[in-house]
């Protein structure tokens, strides 16, 4: 695992750990990190400055919230600077 100075880890802390999370896909990269659940359904994680977590604040967040107006994702996609969710067709 990686620094989670933001919180990206999404364990509730701003420590690194080693230690695995447990979700079905993963997505992470600059200061955020996106957990695909079973079921479609994303939680988010970490720096959320400019909102970019979805969960309608700008607050970080040390644990997962709920990305809100996304339904029955079946992948995430992460760039750089953003995220991307792919619907079931």
């Amino acid at each position: 695992m990686d620094a989670s100075g933001s919180g990206q880890l999404g364990d509730g802390t701003t420590t690194q750990s080693s230690t695995p999370a447990k979700v079905s896909h993963l997505s992470t990269g600059g200061a955020a990190t996106y957990a695909l659940l079973s079921g479609g359904s994303v939680r988010a994680s970490g720096s959320n400055g400019h909102g970019p977590l979805g969960d309608g604040t700008t607050t970080q967040h040390n644990s997962p919230v709920a990305v809100q107006g996304v339904a029955s994702v079946t992948d995430l996609g992460r760039g750089n600077t953003s995220t991307s969710m792919f619907p079931s067709r």
